[in-house]
């Protein structure tokens, strides 16, 4: 049950932050001419990404995870390559 309403604040959540952003978009769109627009959707998905940055499901999680995966995988490499050249000295 606790899983159910918890899938169930998430999606309400989504839809009204969604059916929100839709609003507000359409409002800038109105008010705004072409190039300004731009900035302010790039300001609104930087705002969101943001105040969303400590989630531990969150993009910028994501992309820590995905960088340290990539500096373990660089050492991992550095090792082994290590290791061939010393064999090949031998």
């Amino acid at each position: 049950m606790k899983k159910f309403l918890s899938i169930l604040k998430t999606t309400l959540f989504y839809l009204v932050a969604g059916i929100l952003g839709w609003v507000f978009g359409e409002s800038i769109l109105t008010l705004a001419t072409y190039p300004y627009d731009v900035l302010i959707w790039c300001g609104m998905i930087c705002g969101f990404l943001y105040l969303y940055r400590n989630h531990t499901d969150g993009l910028v999680q994501l992309f820590k995870d995905v960088h340290q995966s990539n500096l373990d995988d660089i050492e991992e490499q550095e090792k082994v390559k290590l290791q061939f050249k010393i064999i090949a000295e031998c």
